[in-house]
């Protein structure tokens, strides 16, 4: 539910739903975290290996940090990494060799993800065409500023780099088919 909470906030930059992801989030640290390391599953609250599923972990430590980076809440940073500590064990992380899901979470929290500043003289966020091509762009590890302003213009930042504003949706499509 926080992952589509936090797509409906991507789709809509309304406010509502990133409060509504965080508040989910939070929920879910509350009540399935396991003392040690990981997160229980809900169908079944006990705390043994089993019941700490493999899938559910990678995509709720994926999700944390990505509120992390949209919330700037340091506590979902922790979170994520809660999960990842139980991610990390020998025994789970080799359970099955073809999970790539670790090794996409480890560099995830490692890195900074891309990044769209957008700013636009309208504030419709439905009709922005800048907007638009940065959602359709491939990849879920990606966060978009959006604000009202002077002049409609984009820069992305990747790894820590950010590029100048561009001010058409084609420059746009070029700088992202360099990234």
């Amino acid at each position: 539910m926080g992952r589509a909470q936090l797509q409906m906030y991507r789709a809509t930059l309304d406010q509502a739903f990133l409060d509504a992801a965080s508040q989910t989030l939070d929920a879910i640290n509350g009540r399935f975290r396991h003392p040690d390391n990981g997160f229980i599953s809900a169908s079944n609250g006990t705390g043994d290996a089993a019941n700490r599923p493999l899938d559910e972990n990678i995509s709720l430590a994926r999700f944390a940090n990505l509120m992390f980076h949209y919330t700037g809440k340091e506590r979902y940073r922790s979170l994520a990494r809660h999960a990842f500590h139980y991610l990390g064990i020998f025994e789970i992380a080799t359970s099955r060799m073809e999970e790539a899901g670790i090794l996409l979470l480890e560099q995830e929290l490692q890195t900074a993800p891309m990044t769209f500043y957008i700013e636009s003289r309208e504030v419709n966020v439905y009709n922005n065409a800048f907007l638009d091509i940065a959602r359709r762009y491939p990849g879920w590890y990606k966060r978009f500023y959006f604000k009202q302003g002077g002049s409609d213009n984009v820069a992305v930042e990747v790894d820590g780099l950010r590029s100048r504003p561009v001010y058409s949706t084609e420059r746009l499509q070029d700088l992202l088919q360099h990234c």
